[in-house]
């Protein structure tokens, strides 16, 4: 791959992470959707949860956003990616990430701020970058 052609891609995939991101935090579904493949696998790997068998297809993993997510406020922060690209079409990246969840329960307000990577895969489709794979490894949650 030329240069020009390298840092291009990995500044659409760059760019692909944050839209997910800002998607994920806004609620808005189809443009979440739209940054993944159909068939994307996605899982989460936690200091407190252990392995969680994955989560397959872009519309499961919509279906349980959505539920877990419906009346929470969130906010995504994703820096100091390294990504690879392994050929024309398809790239690995780890992204450094921190997330907060507020939502109600009971009455009362709880939190969640979480910190750890996101391991993800990536394969251009028609000219785009799309996410393939997701695994979030939580390395510390604090809860209130």
């Amino acid at each position: 791959m030329d240069p020009l052609a390298r840092l291009t891609a990995l500044a659409d995939i760059a760019n692909l992470v944050a839209r997910r991101c800002r998607s994920l935090d806004a609620q808005d579904w189809d443009g979440y959707a739209a940054c993944h493949t159909s068939d994307v696998v996605s899982w989460a790997i936690g200091s407190e949860q252990g392995v969680e068998e994955p989560t397959r297809g872009i519309e499961a993993v919509v279906a349980f956003l959505r539920e877990q997510l419906a009346g929470a406020t969130t906010v995504h922060h994703v820096h100091s990616p390294e990504i690879s690209l392994t050929t024309d079409a398809t790239a690995r990246g780890t992204w450094a990430m921190e997330d907060r969840l507020w939502w109600t329960a009971d009455g009362q307000e709880r939190w969640l701020h979480g910190f750890g990577h996101y391991e993800e895969t990536y394969e251009k489709h028609d000219g785009h970058w799309l996410i393939a794979s997701r695994r979030l490894v939580r390395t510390r949650v604090d809860r209130g």
